[in-house]
């Protein structure tokens, strides 16, 4: 199996990846991954940052105008809050980052089979799931699964910016890692 492929595998079973500084990888993921599968990511963790690399540098420079429509979509954001809105521009940036951030999973959804919770990655099977507008499910009966769910979208999306080289505002950046 290749990196694209192993990639995928784990991403299907809800996780993804944060190639990191020094050659290091973080996994992330709505459940933990088998040990298995955490045996052949340690195993191919080269091909998997390099394969990785080449998936950011194909999202394309910063002069992309892919990347410039996303800088221009938070722009207008931060500018409608600050100006129309009165809000302090620093508040503004960070109103138009969560926008931006719910745009990018509205674009480009996680998608989970059915009858599994993309909050904690197990089966939904006989109890009361919440079915969100995004086409998936999570176990209704704690909000932990709806928070876990969260954390991974936003994460993902996150990591997707800041690979078109769109940061997170500087007062977020304060309190938040993306690590």
């Amino acid at each position: 199996m290749n990196a694209m492929e192993l990639l995928e595998e784990v991403r299907q079973m809800g996780g993804n990846f944060v190639p990191l500084p020094g050659g290091r990888l973080k996994v992330r993921a709505s459940a933990p991954l088998p040990e298995a599968m955490l045996d052949r990511l340690r195993a191919a963790k080269d091909e998997l940052i390099r394969a990785l690399s080449k998936t950011q540098q194909s999202l394309g420079s910063a002069a992309d105008p892919v990347n410039e429509e996303w800088k221009a979509y938070f722009d207008e954001r931060a500018a409608m809050r600050q100006f129309c809105g009165g809000i302090p521009r620093n508040i503004a940036e960070e109103l138009a980052w969560d926008d931006t951030l719910g745009e990018w999973h509205r674009t480009h959804p996680m998608e989970f089979p059915a009858g599994q919770c993309a909050g904690c990655g197990q089966s939904i099977g006989q109890v009361q799931a919440l079915r969100l507008y995004d086409g998936n499910s999570v176990h209704f009966d704690t909000m932990n699964c709806l928070a876990r769910y969260g954390e991974t979208w936003r994460g993902t999306a996150a990591q997707s910016l800041k690979a078109l080289r769109i940061e997170w505002p500087a007062v977020r950046n304060a309190r938040y890692s993306l690590n």
